[in-house]
């Protein structure tokens, strides 16, 4: 069974719609992103030096859907995620 994490990193962002002189860009510090997904290790499907996160695993077929690599110099945190289902509830 492959984990499931929270995944918070800086993504590239454009901060100018067209020509702008240099000296009237702001710093408008980190985009970050929150990413949740099934953790892809290295020897199942993750890539070298980055973060690989799937959104739909099919276990049974080896087969995934809309897959992410995140480089890891950009990931700011990652967590293990659980759920808990009760009674038709899930919790956190």
């Amino acid at each position: 069974m492959l984990s499931i994490v929270l995944v918070e990193w800086a993504d590239a962002h454009q901060v100018t719609e067209s020509w702008t002189s240099i000296h009237d860009l702001a710093d408008e510090g980190e985009r970050i992103i929150h990413t949740v997904g099934f953790l892809l290790p290295l020897d199942n499907g993750g890539k070298n030096g980055h973060v690989t996160i799937c959104q739909s695993f099919d276990e049974q077929e080896q087969m995934v859907d809309n897959v992410m690599h995140v480089p890891v110099g950009m990931v700011r945190s990652m967590r293990a995620v659980s759920f808990v289902v009760s009674g038709g509830a899930i919790s956190g």
